[in-house]
């Protein structure tokens, strides 16, 4: 899903004013990424093969969930037509991914 929304070309997204853009654009990263931590960090805790991934889940999480929202934001900016990438969404991206955690520990505790 967050795939699909990053590939989207420019010429079919709605025409938005810049500031409704910068408002509504970077909450919306935070949003997405923030509860993909969320569901990551519950999966890799939750599996039983790999002990060591599973003892180290917040960490595998910031791995994996950061690395995606810089390739996707890399990849959006020279694949698609019409899109650029953006260092404020791929910090956007970032945050998100560490207040998932964040609000992981006050859920489940250090697990």
């Amino acid at each position: 899903m967050i795939a699909f929304m990053y590939f989207v070309p420019g010429r079919d997204l709605p025409m938005v004013d810049v500031w409704d853009l910068l408002k509504f654009d970077k909450i919306g990263h935070f949003t997405v990424f923030c509860i993909f931590a969320i569901v990551l960090k519950t999966g890799l805790s939750r599996q039983i093969r790999f002990r060591q991934i599973r003892q180290k889940a917040a960490r595998w999480t910031i791995y994996i969930a950061v690395s995606y929202g810089g390739v996707l934001e890399f990849f959006q900016g020279r694949l698609i037509q019409d899109r650029t990438s953006d260092i404020w969404d791929f910090i956007a991206n970032t945050v998100g991914v560490l207040v998932g955690i964040v609000i992981f520990r006050l859920i489940y505790g250090k697990q």
